[in-house]
């Protein structure tokens, strides 16, 4: 029997595959971290770090001195209510432009969230100097299936999320999930890419 665990997160679609355990179960397996190392094969690769894309949702915020004026910017945009906190949220449109304040449209397709930030504060420089603006991802999300504690689907403020986080977010694996044997499906670019990864193995955890 297998279980799935199917995770969406930035840019490309991940699954993750974990096996179930047949027969007794020993202990040492309901760890992350065994102590013992066996050695697998592990491709380590930079993060990518993700760009904005149309019908992307941003949270956008201003601060400056001048707490009147950034209201303006802050109160205009909407509520998206998704995660535990309300974010604000701006919708970048099919063009990959948002409707910002004052500013109008402000095309943002291909950049990342620090480079939208220093885009905003130029453009806000014209009505409110000495800006900073933040910039963060509200749409992500990951949904987790299979032999784990609590399934279902799940949103993540952060750029970027890693499979024990991901974990972390269903309450873990249950006690008949195979941490050894891991596979980790993920589309991008139209093709498909396969990685086996073991859960209890140190150099996954440093990678």
């Amino acid at each position: 029997m297998r279980s799935f665990i199917s995770c969406r997160l930035f840019v490309p679609t991940i699954l993750i595959v974990i096996l179930t355990f047949t027969g007794c179960i020993p202990q040492k397996q309901l760890v992350y971290f065994d102590r013992k190392f066996d050695s697998v094969e592990v491709h380590k690769s930079p993060r990518a770090e993700r760009i904005i894309a149309p019908y992307d949702q941003l949270y956008i915020k201003v601060i400056s001195i001048d707490e009147k004026a950034t209201r303006i910017f802050n109160d205009n945009a909407t509520l998206w209510g998704q995660t535990q906190v309300d974010l604000v949220s701006y919708n970048v449109d099919s063009e990959g432009n948002i409707n910002f304040p004052f500013v109008g449209k402000i095309y943002l397709k291909g950049f990342t969230t620090r480079e939208a930030s220093m885009r905003i504060e130029s453009l806000l420089a014209n009505y409110l100097p000495n800006t900073a603006v933040i910039v963060k991802f509200v749409n992500n999300q990951v949904t987790i299936l299979g032999e784990v504690e609590r399934q279902g689907t799940y949103t993540y403020t952060d750029e970027k999320i890693n499979i024990y986080k991901a974990l972390a977010l269903a309450g873990g694996i249950s006690r008949y999930g195979n941490r050894k044997k891991v596979v980790i499906v993920r589309e991008t670019g139209g093709e498909i890419i396969y990685r086996y990864v073991d859960l209890t193995s140190k150099e996954l955890a440093s990678g």
